[in-house]
C-alpha cells in the first residue's frame, strides 16, 4: 500500500475535536499474501476525511476501484475489470456504478451499508451470461439477487436462470446424480455463512440440454435453494423429457423422468427414470426409481420376458432359454462369461482414456464362417449429434457407420452406411397426443 498524503489534528483531551484527512493509492496485488493463494490485480484510489468529535465523528470520503481482478482455484469463477466507486457518507457506505466481467459475462453490484452499533447492509447483484465451474459442473447463468440484513442474520433472495448446463466429459449418470446430493463438511463455516438464509428460485431457460460424454439429457429445472449459505438445501424437481444415457454396455434412450427434491432438511433427490433400448428383436424398458444411492430397477420387454432373461439379454446378448437350448456351444459357455467380463473391463478403461462415450466388445459376435469379436464405438460429438462405428475385429470390410442428428427433441435424422457400402436415411418424428 502506498499512502500519498496523511494529515491529522486530534485533541487528546475531552470529547476530542477531529480533523483527519487521508489520501492515497492501494495496490491490490499487495493483498495476495492474505488471499489464501488467490491472484489479485488493480488498485484503489482513496481519500477520506474525519471531522467532528471522537464520540460523534463525521466521516466523508470515496474509494475509486480501477481495473481490479481476482482469481482463485477454489472459486467457481474469476472476476476482472472491476471498476466503480465506494462512497463514505457519515455512517453510511454506498456503492456507485460497480461493474465487472466474470466468467465471460457481466456483473453489476449496487447497494449500501450502515455501520455503527447496529450495522446493516442491502446489496443487489445482477449477473448476465456468467459461466460457473464447480465440482465438474459447468453452467451459464443469469441472476438477480438481493442480499440484506446484518452479520447476525441476513437473507439472500431472487432468481437464477440456467441457460446452459454441462458436466465433465467422463461423468456418468451416478456421478452426476451424486452432485445433487447433500455432503457433510467437517470444517465449521464462517458465522456469516451460517447466518445467511437462502430463498433463491433456480430455473432453466428454454430447451435446456445437459451433456457429457456418457449422456445427453433434455429437460427443465424448477428448484428453490433454501437453507443457509453454509448448507443450502434444494427443493423442487428436474423434469427429464428426452436424451440418452450409456450404461451396462448399452445405449439407452430416455423416455421420461424426474429428479425430485422433497426433503426440507437436506438435499436428498429421488430419481424416477424410464429408459429403453433394443437388443435383438426385444424392446427393453427399464424403470429406475428411488434415492440416487440405492436405486431399484424394474425391467420390461416387448415381446414379454422374465426379468432374469432381460438382464441376461443385456449382459450377454441372449436369453437364458437361448443359452440352455444350445445356441451357445457348451464349450464356449464358461469362456463367453469370462470374455464378456474382460471385454467390459477393457472397454471401460478405454472409454475413460480416450474420452469415448461408449465402447462395447462382444466376444460372441462371430460365427464359424466369420469368426471374431464385434467392436462398437459410439461418440457423443455434440448435444444433438451421435456417431456410431462398428466393425468385426478380424475383417476391415465388415464396417458400419451411422450418424444420428436430433435438430429438435421430437425429430431424429439418421444416416447409415452399411457393411456393403450402401447408404440409408431414416427420419423420425415423435408427437404426443
Amino acid at each position: 500500500m502506498h499512502i500519498c498524503k496523511l494529515r491529522h489534528c486530534i485533541s487528546l483531551q475531552g470529547a476530542g475535536e477531529m480533523n483527519l484527512t487521508a489520501k492515497g493509492v492501494l495496490d491490490l496485488k499487495g493483498l495476495e499474501p492474505w488471499t489464501g493463494g488467490g491472484k489479485a490485480a488493480g488498485h484503489v484510489n482513496f481519500e477520506a476525511r474525519a471531522r467532528g468529535t471522537k464520540d460523534k465523528p463525521d466521516l466523508q470520503g470515496r474509494a475509486q476501484i480501477v481495473n481490479a481482478a481476482y482469481t482463485a482455484d477454489d472459486l467457481p469463477m474469476g472476476v476482472e475489470s472491476l471498476n466503480g466507486e465506494i462512497l463514505l457518507e457519515g455512517s453510511k457506505i454506498r456503492l456507485s456504478n460497480v461493474t465487472a466481467k466474470a466468467g465471460g459475462g457481466t456483473l453489476a453490484v449496487a447497494g449500501s451499508a450502515v455501520y455503527g452499533h447496529n450495522p446493516t447492509f442491502d446489496v443487489a447483484i445482477d449477473a448476465k451470461s456468467v459461466r460457473i465451474r464447480q465440482n465438474g459442473i459447468h453452467a451459464v447463468v443469469d441472476s438477480k439477487l438481493a442480499w440484506n440484513g446484518s452479520v447476525e442474520g441476513s437473507t439472500m433472495s431472487g432468481n437464477v436462470t440456467i441457460g446452459k448446463l454441462s458436466f465433465s466429459q467422463g461423468s456418468d449418470l451416478a456421478e452426476i446424480a451424486s452432485q445433487f446430493s447433500d455432503t457433510t463438511v467437517s470444517a465449521v463455516p464462517p458465522a456469516f455463512e451460517r447466518n445467511t438464509k437462502l430463498n433463491v428460485a433456480v430455473q432453466s431457460g428454454d430447451n435446456l440440454n445437459l451433456a457429457s460424454g456418457q449422456l445427453s439429457v433434455a429437460g427443465a429445472v424448477n428448484l428453490t435453494a433454501a437453507g443457509t449459505l453454509a448448507r443450502p438445501v434444494l427443493l423442487g424437481r428436474v423434469a427429464l423429457t428426452g436424451g440418452e444415457v450409456f450404461f451396462m454396455g448399452k445405449r439407452f434412450e430416455i423416455q421420461s423422468g424426474t429428479l425430485a427434491f422433497a426433503n426440507s432438511y437436506r438435499t436428498d433427490p429421488t430419481l424416477n427414470l424410464y429408459v429403453s433400448t433394443v437388443v435383438q428383436q426385444y424392446n427393453i424398458t427399464i424403470n429406475m426409481n428411488g434415492q440416487t444411492d440405492k436405486l431399484k430397477m424394474v425391467y420390461r420387454s416387448d415381446p414379454a420376458l422374465p426379468s432374469a432373461d432381460i438382464i441376461n439379454l443385456l449382459a450377454f446378448g441372449q436369453t437364458t432359454a437361448d443359452a440352455a437350448s444350445g445356441a451357445t456351444p457348451a464349450s464356449l459357455g464358461a469362456e463367453s462369461a469370462v470374455a464378456s467380463a474382460v471385454g467390459g473391463q477393457v472397454a471401460s478403461q478405454v472409454q475413460k482414456l480416450a474420452g469415448i462415450s461408449q465402447l462395447s466388445i462382444n466376444p460372441l459376435a462371430g460365427n464359424s464362417s466369420n469368426p471374431g469379436a464385434q467392436v462398437a464405438i459410439q461418440q457423443r460429438v455434440t448435444g444433438n449429434l451421435l456417431l456410431t462405428f462398428s466393425a468385426n475385429a478380424t475383417s476391415a470390410q465388415n464396417q458400419t457407420v451411422q450418424v444420428q442428428y436430433q435438430p429438435k427433441k421430437n425429430v431424429t435424422v439418421s444416416v447409415l452406411r452399411d457393411e456393403y457400402g450402401g447408404y440409408g436415411i431414416d427420419v423420425r418424428y415423435h408427437k404426443e397426443f
